[in-house]
């Protein structure tokens, strides 16, 4: 291991502000993951991807499946706290030793919601 990858490299911290409520954005983010990833650029299996599923649970695995049939582990959920938090192991096509960690809130924000997404772990990639 390097000296670089054994230093903690800094989070990837992303907020964006959306008009609908905590429980709403935090349905959408989750129960409704397969609709807004972007599959053909984001997946292992671009156009080949049938389906996108989070399952809505601690323990709970987000997968993609291939018209094929082949299924592909992206992460699992380790922490489900609707409508403030959702948190999950993040590693698509890789081992899960290789994992990030991600945790998003859900934080009422006006007549809307800011979420906060944080993702950590990155020196795991070597």
């Amino acid at each position: 291991m390097t000296a670089h990858s054994e230093s903690p490299i800094p989070p990837v911290r992303r907020t964006v502000s959306v008009s609908w409520g905590p429980e709403q954005a935090f349905r959408r983010f989750t129960e409704g993951f397969a609709t807004w990833w972007p599959r053909e650029t984001h997946s292992i299996g671009g156009d080949r991807v049938d389906q996108i599923e989070f399952e809505c649970r601690v323990g709970g695995l987000i997968t993609e499946q291939l018209k094929d049939g082949r299924r592909y582990q992206w992460g699992k959920v380790t922490a489900w706290d609707p409508p403030r938090r959702v948190a999950f192991r993040w590693h698509p096509s890789r081992e899960e030793s290789e994992a990030q960690e991600v945790e998003v809130r859900f934080v009422a924000e006006g007549t809307g919601t800011r979420v906060e997404l944080i993702s950590t772990g990155w020196e795991r990639l070597g």
